[in-house]
């Protein structure tokens, strides 16, 4: 399978889950964009417009190999001169957007060197966009309070990281600090999703009888070939959340992580602190149209906010 050659092979629009009004205290803006992610895009927008990337907030964070439309609010007006990023001023709002913030995501993907697709339930998992090289290694670091180590592996991106321990060789919270909070928060979330995913692979593993079976970068997902049961909600652990039946299963993984769920309360910055929630087992796949040609496929759906389109092509295509 493949996906993404071009940005117009993977194109997505944000449905609001909000009516915008006529006034209000916050700007709300379509941010179009194409091969530029949703984070960098903001960065160059506070950059172009002189304020700080907090005065800019998304619903959700795109890829960058992709045509994408979505929504972002912000304090000010804002101007883009990126030749990758185009702003519509859409309305106002009385507060900022806020992560799924968001009623659905429309996709429409055209996927090369397929010849027939799988039919088959499509657990929730975390995609690949959540783990990028380093992430979850840099998150365990974090949870495990080895600041220096994670800042060492940050100072390649962000300078100024590396000139604070330049000068405080042993302040990784100092350097940390250097990094934008969203960025450094997607480090913890990373390690609490590959923790996820991996509950939810060993559970149909050991409850489904039939089911197909891909590899990612962090391990394995499974495909049951039907699905059984229609609402189940697998805990996202965090310091204080309750396990419940999903115990067993995250012991487990968290013994051979070497992480424990108390290590998700950070004293040292405690914004960090992550007390938990839980998410979706089975993804709601929307609308899906599957136009099959000779070697690959035009697919169409619709999926809530925090379901990932690349899992869903991957059970739909890569499954074995």
């Amino acid at each position: 399978m493949r996906i993404k050659e071009i940005p117009e092979d993977f194109r997505v629009t944000e449905i609001a889950r909000r009516d915008w009004s006529r006034e209000g205290p916050y700007y709300v803006y379509t941010l179009s964009k194409r091969d530029i992610t949703t984070r960098e895009a903001i960065r160059q927008l506070a950059k172009e417009n002189r304020c700080s990337e907090q005065e800019i907030r998304c619903a959700g964070n795109k890829d960058r190999r992709a045509v994408t439309h979505q929504f972002i609010t912000s304090s000010k007006p804002l101007i883009s001169n990126d030749t990758r990023c185009s702003l519509l001023h859409v309305g106002y709002t009385d507060a900022h957007l806020f992560l799924g913030d968001l009623l659905a995501n429309d996709f429409c993907i055209r996927v090369k060197d397929v010849f027939s697709h799988n039919t088959c339930a499509i657990p929730n998992y975390f995609g690949e966009q959540r783990f990028s090289s380093q992430n979850v290694l840099i998150g365990i670091h974090i949870l495990k309070r080895r600041f220096v180590q994670a800042a060492l592996l940050l100072s390649y991106q962000y300078p100024s990281v590396r000139y604070w321990l330049e000068k405080n060789p042993s302040d990784g919270v100092g350097a940390l600090r250097k990094v934008p909070f969203q960025i450094l928060l997607l480090f913890v979330h990373a390690v609490q999703s590959y923790l996820w995913n991996e509950v939810v692979s060993q559970y149909i593993h050991d409850t489904y009888t039939e089911y197909l079976s891909c590899t990612y970068s962090q391990g394995t997902w499974h495909f049951p070939k039907q699905q059984n049961n229609k609402e189940l909600f697998v805990p996202l652990i965090g310091a204080v959340s309750t396990l419940g039946e999903w115990k067993k299963y995250y012991e487990a993984i968290l013994e051979n992580t070497g992480v424990s769920q108390q290590d998700f309360f950070i004293r040292a910055i405690p914004q960090l602190t992550q007390e938990g929630s839980e998410r979706k087992l089975w993804s709601t796949v929307q609308n899906i149209n599957i136009q099959q040609d000779s070697d690959s496929a035009r697919v169409e759906m619709r999926l809530e906010p925090g379901s990932y389109a690349t899992v869903v092509l991957s059970g739909l295509f890569e499954a074995k």
